[in-house]
């Protein structure tokens, strides 16, 4: 199932987008511009404290360059006591 995000902008082209799937919303949305983390977050309404950012395998810092041609997971951190 593919889930658009309205909040980010992008234009419908057959090929070169970057995949995210959203653990905590169990959704995957496809993004047709580069971006940070950071701006990818913020434009997900996500706190970057709360969360994991994986690109392509690997946990990055919300700082990362991210293009259309990675693989995002965006996952949720769970602490307890």
């Amino acid at each position: 199932m593919l889930i658009h995000h309205p909040q980010i902008t992008r234009e419908l082209v057959s090929e070169g987008h970057m995949k995210v799937f959203v653990e905590k919303d169990n959704q995957q949305l496809e993004i047709q511009k580069p971006c940070t983390g950071k701006e990818l977050l913020k434009e997900l309404g996500i706190n970057a404290s709360t969360v994991l950012l994986i690109k392509n395998g690997d946990v990055v810092l919300e700082d990362e360059d991210l293009s259309i041609e990675d693989d995002i997971r965006i996952l949720s951190v769970i602490s307890g006591g």
